[in-house]
């Protein structure tokens, strides 16, 4: 209803009005605007690939100098030269022996079924899985440089052996220094190598 007061009047008149009134307004609830949102990235450790072992010659040559020697070895390694070094050694039973440059271990499976202890020392991982595969687990194979005397403790061998490699290392002087630092007193290094007259190009036999 709605009261007007008319000033010429000295009544009041109530009138009604037939009005829709608006209805209140229904509150809404109002998400707030959130304002630009920064997304953080979780930062991922990206594992980087594992470096590449670099390859030596011998390990490159692994596949062709175990079909050359065998399991085995030559017919010149087993008649000749594994016997004669055995004898030069002078080595009894359980005396602990170190295969230096041990390749495919042929020498040391040799040592092993005279009952001897050996270990094998050669700077290609590649002909020590070779070594490993037709050895029995009292071989011991190590992956290292002949010449870095760090790789077993002094006076640690009852002799040592090398045979047809050192014509192959670059530092002989590093091998004799590290074979005197393991070996014990009075104690024998035998090497065998080729002769410089018989050594062909690009060739081995």
């Amino acid at each position: 209803c709605l009261l007007i007061i008319d000033k010429n009047i000295s009544s009041f008149q109530f009138i009604k009005v037939d009005r829709k009134m608006p209805k209140p307004d229904r509150f809404k609830p109002t998400r707030k605007k959130a304002g630009p949102q920064v997304r953080k990235r979780q930062t991922r450790s990206v594992s980087k690939p594992p470096a590449k072992k670099e390859l030596t010659l011998w390990d490159q040559a692994s596949r062709w100098y175990d079909s050359l020697v065998g399991g085995q070895g030559t017919d010149f390694q087993k008649d000749i030269i594994m016997p004669g070094v055995f004898r030069l050694l002078d080595i009894k039973k359980k005396d602990h022996i170190l295969d230096l440059a041990c390749g495919q271990g042929v020498f040391s499976r040799y040592l092993s079924q005279k009952g001897v202890r050996v270990e094998g020392l050669d700077s290609s991982s590649e002909l020590l899985k070779y070594a490993r595969l037709r050895s029995g687990s009292s071989i011991k194979y190590h992956v290292g440089d002949a010449g870095d005397d760090k790789n077993f403790e002094a006076n640690r061998f009852d002799g040592i052996a090398s045979l047809m490699a050192i014509q192959n290392i670059e530092r002989m002087d590093l091998l004799f220094k590290s074979a005197a630092h393991w070996l014990k007193p009075e104690k024998c290094f035998v090497v065998v190598m080729t002769h410089p007259c018989f050594r062909i190009p690009r060739q081995s036999h």
